[in-house]
């Protein structure tokens, strides 16, 4: 089976309930949130020997997480090796911890729901021609669709030379595959979808991740060349 990146995206939490905007407040999962990420957990993550499990641990070569401690309890929740208490500078070298993978900054929309944003924008008159929206305007104060793009192409690029490195099984010299697993929110893990599918965040197309959810990025016929988005899995 070729590499599959897993995207999933932290627990619920009460800033999320609300639909406000939660880029680098530190706001844990709610009681609800952990469920949330055991039951994905359960449903998704297994060992070798349970071949019905989207997730095997024993093909996962790492795993890149957002910073927040949000996301560090719903990979601690996974029980993929991490502990929600890290720092960021972990020290099992399978986990990394990075600031490419945060949230979109959202600057002074932080906290809001985006109907507050919209209000908020048309009193200053940055509306005028049509309603805001993140993926073409950005953020006041935060960042830009670009900005996130050159953030997310710097990921992508380390994910795919990590694969490339990982083509033989420095045990037993034979060819392997692994799988990676992004765990993060919810922006920046749609944006992180439209650019390994090489789409520009200004076509302004959101790509839903539930909280706690799980999305996959392949590659068709195997090829390097052809990254895609895997939209359904049969276990």
């Amino acid at each position: 089976m070729p590499s599959r990146i897993f995207l999933i995206r932290n627990g619920e939490t009460e800033w999320s309930l609300k639909q406000q905007h939660t880029g680098s407040i530190e706001i844990p999962l709610t009681p609800n949130g952990e469920k949330q990420v055991q039951n994905t957990a359960a449903q998704f993550v297994g060992d070798g020997v349970d071949s019905n499990k989207l997730i095997q641990r024993c093909r996962i070569g790492r795993v890149y997480c957002s910073p927040r401690f949000r996301a560090r309890q719903t990979l601690a929740l996974l029980n993929l090796g991490a502990n929600a208490e890290d720092e960021p500078a972990h020290a099992d070298p399978g986990i990394i911890i990075t600031d490419l993978r945060r949230e979109w900054d959202y600057g002074v929309y932080e906290g809001l729901t985006p109907s507050a944003v919209r209000e908020i924008r048309t009193l200053k008159g940055l509306d005028q021609i049509r309603s805001w929206n993140i993926w073409k305007d950005g953020c006041e104060g935060g960042e830009s669709p670009q900005e996130v793009s050159a953030r997310l192409d710097r990921l992508i690029s380390e994910i795919q030379q990590f694969l490339g490195s990982q083509s033989y099984d420095v045990r037993g010299g034979e060819p392997r595959d692994v799988d990676i697993v992004c765990v993060a929110h919810g922006h920046i893990l749609s944006a992180l979808a439209l650019r390994w599918a090489e789409q520009p965040l200004e076509n302004g197309m959101r790509l839903l991740t539930e909280t706690a959810g799980v999305g996959t990025l392949c590659y068709d016929h195997d090829s390097v060349d052809e990254p895609a988005v895997m939209l359904g899995a049969r276990p």
